[in-house]
């Protein structure tokens, strides 16, 4: 499987037409990235380092709130620290030193081959002014040019990890292997890139076309990765085995109670219970590979656990709560009595939601997750539109069946 080599000029023009959606606001946002590394770049001695650090955590968020806009929805200006909210901090910061301070490693690399210590001294440890010979078009040109090539070899890395939950270092090797693989395409997109950064450096005034090339440049690596995806669907497939397996086995944990509700929306005994789990465990192992990125992975588990538990519900005759009410109300830990009664009030919703439809039953329990009714119409595949109509007549029955007014 292959590419062509005129996909690196389609993905320069899928970066235009997504940035044409939210010009301005990705214009704006990605002005926050070069403030912050101007500013950060101000501070002696460290500053350039944690520009390298904070400036990728920052455009991860930004490629986060660009993925909520290609679904549908809307870039949020709150999208910035995003990446913090979806990823633990220490493997950001990992990601984020293997990008970032690893592009400016390389340029870094190529200043001092060419202009010795005073280069490191320069930029790496902002002696800006004890080396005012350095202070040329040609060497701001030297530094600049050479971390594209290792750019366009991480293109990829900051998506897998933010959206394909990849850890750092298979990000890195994922994103170096794909581009390596689709040589010809990334090579046009890589001559491409190059046009573009001379000519942001061929004269004094063009360099403020940084203002530009900076939200192009992001809103090309969404594309890029959106496409590629589709031609390597699953980041299992870009993992040997062994780490399938465990990549696997961390996402069950991650989702385990969403999928411990919605078994309980299908089944009321607990022994059955346990069996519809490890059969929607077996279901997921084999549905992942099909997951293209066109839902969130949240959505595209749930709606895998829907499915196997509306299976569950047709071929097998459903057991009354009633035993496993008492055992609930008979549980020797419960506290005090406002507990029990809350557990009862549970149980009882618990119980309506179960006597529900089933396509209401999966309405219901999508949106008590927290969903919110694009993803639950992209789970079920129906329109939002009929998601509204299905919790409208759901919260009448449930209201109906819980002897409150409706």
């Amino acid at each position: 499987m292959s590419l062509p080599a005129s996909r690196g000029l389609r993905w320069c023009v899928d970066g235009l037409r997504l940035w044409r959606r939210a010009p301005i606001k990705l214009l704006l946002l990605c002005f926050v990235p070069l403030l912050a590394e101007s500013v950060l770049q101000l501070i002696p001695w460290m500053g350039v380092t944690l520009s390298k650090l904070v400036v990728p955590i920052v455009l991860m968020g930004i490629l986060l709130g660009l993925d909520e806009l290609a679904r549908g929805g809307r870039l949020r200006w709150s999208c910035l620290p995003d990446a913090l909210h979806r990823r633990r901090f220490l493997p950001l910061l990992a990601l984020a030193a293997m990008w970032g301070m690893g592009v400016f490693a390389v340029q870094q690399g190529v200043a001092w081959a060419v202009y010795g210590w005073p280069a490191l001294d320069a930029v790496w440890l902002g002696h800006v002014v004890a080396h005012r010979e350095l202070m040329t078009m040609t060497f701001e040109r030297v530094l600049l040019m050479s971390g594209i090539l290792p750019s366009v070899l991480l293109w990829l890395a900051p998506c897998l990890f933010v959206l394909d939950g990849l850890s750092p270092w298979q990000s890195v090797c994922a994103s170096v292997r794909t581009v390596l693989r689709f040589a010809a395409p990334f090579g046009v997109f890589l001559l491409v890139n190059l046009a573009a950064f001379a000519l942001m450096l061929a004269v004094h005034w063009a360099f403020a076309l940084v203002l530009l090339i900076g939200p192009w440049s992001v809103a090309c690596t969404y594309a890029v990765w959106r496409e590629v995806r589709a031609w390597c669907p699953h980041r299992w497939r870009w993992t040997d085995e062994a780490v399938r397996e465990g990549e696997f086995a961390a996402l069950l944990h991650e989702h385990a109670g969403l999928l411990s509700r919605i078994a309980a929306s299908y089944e009321a005994d607990p022994s059955l219970r346990d069996d519809l789990l490890q059969d929607v465990a077996l279901a997921l192992w084999k549905a992942l590979p099909a997951w293209r990125g066109d839902a969130s992975l949240k959505t595209f588990v749930a709606r895998v656990a829907h499915n196997r538990g509306a299976s569950h519900v047709i071929g097998r005759t459903r057991h009354p709560r009633a035993q496993a009410l008492d055992e609930a109300l008979a549980d020797p830990t419960r506290g005090p009595e406002s507990h029990a009664q809350l557990e009862q009030k549970r149980l009882r919703l618990q119980d309506a939601v179960r006597a529900l439809p089933l396509n209401l039953r999966q309405t219901v329990t999508l949106a008590l997750e927290g969903f919110s009714q694009q993803d639950i119409a992209e789970a079920l595949g129906i329109s939002a539109n009929n998601v509204a109509v299905r919790l409208n007549r759901a919260r009448k029955a449930l209201k109906t069946a819980l002897g409150e007014p409706a």
